[in-house]
């Protein structure tokens, strides 16, 4: 006997209000939040972590159960129909004739022999059909791989099989799930979206080269970083370069990388605390590690963060331990070192070419002169500081803390100018617009209260509030225009809204992301879902922005 089923008006009304907040639907969600009292629950329902997208599929199963029964006869025998089901429109079944039955038995004979003839019939080599496909997919997504540990290695390496980069339709890695009808809405172009893919490795960060459009480094979990040349239109993709990073530990991860500003160096972070430079072509220039520091030091110390000075000459590097290294990539030498922070760096940020900012689990952040060997602490932080950046114009350092707040400093005073506040749990990351309407300087702010907000950072007011579902990791980036502001997260949902607010874009990942990166003309959004799969997604934009829509007001 099964168990009774219980279905409460609350429940109901919590998969309304989700549907509609996936959507798009804002000023909705914010009526029906209310006048449902939904929003007394939502702490209690986000904690069950209810699926993107439930409410349209329990529907559609309701659907697959109410076609059973309709077409199904008493002695279990299944009738033929042709008319589609749906939810509101009455069902009429429509039988199909004689010969539109021959056809189909005919047509799935047919699929069935070429189908065992591709599995069964020997090829030339003397493999089966399915062994040779096998070896054509190993043959098509060869890549190079290169020996990280010896800057001396040749550029001819080893071998190393991957599966090669794809192009495939929307639908097979990303879905566009929703898009409103403003007249500022970003399109996908007509160009496929190009997935890079490995069997053998889990992608989760990217960069693509500052001055190379076409150029796109990827991280994995393994040990391996990949070079992918990606073309603007239907071209295919040339084989990608592949750099082991060879180690004696025996899941050495990629945990960072970066580019030089000036397209020429690729750095490289991992878990056995070496960091590692090379070309943009892959080939080995340097290679330095992080020593222990303190007691009871992490095992591994993995470097965490990377970041090249405007004029791509020194290289930062922090650690797990707090430590952090500068090197100096045309003389090969560490020119400054420091263990002042106690905890794990979080982030970099250049304020020029000599002027370091640095964010960490110890609650700091600090202002170091590498040159010169001088630091300042900017205190006000309770806990652990998990951005830092300062803005295009470099007025103001922005930095967001587990505390919720969002302080904005200036580099010639130890206390903050403005203290944002309006977050209620860890605020994850942050990001300036690189060109605000208006001049105003905007700052979007992602955090694990499930809102991303968008502040005057001038006068620490509230300008746009988005919802989200979030639940441990969230990523948001401005297009290089400044015109859109992407967001994804561990919900497995992409979303795109305008510098005022407007949801234009909704697309549903196979997979977490946790990480966006727009290339330099904008044109192209790389993704990562933290699987076997890496998705570039062609976009494009009107020469105008329209009015669109309305955003969510501030809280």
């Amino acid at each position: 006997m099964y168990p009774p089923i219980s279905i409460s008006a609350e429940e109901v009304n919590y998969l309304v209000y989700r549907y509609l907040l996936e959507s798009g639907f804002r000023h909705s969600v914010f009526a029906f939040e209310n006048e449902s009292q939904i929003v007394h629950k939502l702490d209690e329902y986000r904690a069950l972590e209810v699926r993107p997208g439930q409410l349209i599929t329990l529907l559609h199963k309701a659907l697959q159960v109410i076609q059973v029964e309709m077409h199904m006869d008493d002695d279990g025998s299944e009738r033929d129909c042709e008319a589609a089901l749906s939810l509101l429109h009455p069902h009429n079944c429509i039988i199909p004739s004689e010969a539109t039955k021959r056809a189909r038995s005919k047509a799935a004979a047919a699929a069935a022999a070429v189908e065992a003839g591709r599995e069964a019939t020997p090829g030339a080599d003397g493999a089966t059909g399915k062994k040779a496909r096998g070896a054509k997919a190993q043959r098509k997504g060869r890549g190079r791989i290169k020996n990280a540990a010896d800057p001396q290695s040749e550029d001819q390496g080893d071998m190393m099989d991957v599966d090669g980069p794809n192009q495939t339709t929307l639908d097979d890695v990303i879905v566009q799930v929703q898009a409103n009808g403003t007249t500022d809405a970003i399109t996908t172009s007509t160009d496929p979206v190009i997935t890079l893919q490995s069997s053998n490795e889990r992608y989760y960060v990217s960069a693509w080269n500052p001055v190379d459009d076409h150029l796109l480094a990827s991280g994995s979990l393994g040990s391996v970083v990949g070079l992918w040349n990606v073309p603007s239109d239907n071209g295919a993709l040339s084989d990608a370069t592949l750099i082991a990073h060879e180690s004696d530990e025996p899941n050495n991860e990629v945990t960072c990388i970066a580019w030089s500003p000036n397209g020429e160096y690729l750095a490289t972070g991992t878990k056995d605390a070496k960091v590692r430079v090379f070309t943009k072509k892959g080939e080995p220039v340097l290679s330095f590690a992080h020593p222990p520091h303190g007691i009871g030091e992490l095992p591994h110390n993995p470097v965490l963060v990377l970041s090249f000075n405007p004029a791509s000459k020194l290289l930062a590097s922090g650690s797990a331990s707090g430590t952090i290294i500068i090197w100096d990539i045309d003389d090969n030498v560490e020119s400054y070192s420091s263990s002042a922070h106690t905890q794990s760096i979080m982030a970099f940020d250049w304020y020029d070419a000599t002027t370091l900012a640095s964010g960490s689990v110890d609650a700091t952040v600090r202002l170091m002169d590498v040159v010169k060997g001088t630091q300042t602490v900017l205190s006000g932080h309770t806990k652990d500081v998990n951005d830092v950046k300062w803005d295009p114009y470099k007025r103001w350092l922005a930095t967001c803390s587990d505390d919720a707040t969002i302080r904005i400093w200036t580099r010639d005073r130890a206390e903050p100018v403005v203290v944002l506040c309006g977050h209620e749990r860890p605020v994850l990351t942050i990001d300036w617009n690189p060109k605000p309407p208006g001049n105003v300087p905007q700052l979007a702010s992602v955090s694990l209260d499930s809102t991303i907000r968008v502040w005057d950072a001038t006068t620490g007011n509230c300008i746009y509030t988005m919802s989200r579902y979030v639940l441990n990791h969230c990523v948001l980036t401005y297009s290089p225009d400044g015109r859109y502001l992407a967001c994804g997260s561990d919900d497995q949902y992409l979303y795109v809204w305008t510098s005022n607010g407007h949801l234009v874009k909704t697309f549903y990942g196979h997979g977490d992301i946790l990480d966006l990166r727009y290339n330099r003309s904008g044109d192209r959004l790389a993704v990562c879902f933290g699987t076997s799969r890496l998705a570039i997604l062609p976009i494009s934009s009107p020469a105008a922005a329209g009015a669109g829509g309305a955003a969510l007001p501030p809280s």
